[in-house]
């Protein structure tokens, strides 16, 4: 099948994607790694907007260390942006988890040849 794309959107979805496979294992290890802090944390189970208040010292350290790792290794450079939009930085670093759970669909499809772009 192929698809025609808003050429800009396509282009950055294919350095995203480049970016994961270049990254390889050590994207899936900073992913468990993050998802597993946060299980720990709790940080997976709260309202966002109800318990940011109650965030420990450490727990935004992690989130913001963890959003930046995360990002760098995708290759998204919108981090400020996505902040801003989302007003709180757990939000986004489970905007950036969900991308990456995305993306990591595509780079498996690349993988096998079953995409190109």
């Amino acid at each position: 099948m192929e698809l025609i794309l808003f050429v800009p959107v396509a282009i950055a979805i294919k350095k995203i994607v480049q970016s994961f496979c270049v990254a390889g294992e050590s994207i899936n290890s900073l992913y468990n790694e993050i998802y597993k802090g946060m299980q720990e944390r709790k940080l997976l189970q709260i309202n966002v907007k109800k318990e940011e208040l109650k965030l420990k010292t450490a727990d935004l350290e992690f989130i913001s260390s963890s959003t930046k790792s995360l990002a760098k290794l995708l290759g998204f450079k919108s981090v400020k942006e996505l902040n801003k939009v989302t007003r709180n930085p757990l939000t986004s670093l489970k905007i950036l988890l969900s991308f990456y759970r995305r993306i990591r669909s595509l780079a498996n499809y690349t993988t096998k040849g079953k995409t190109k772009f």
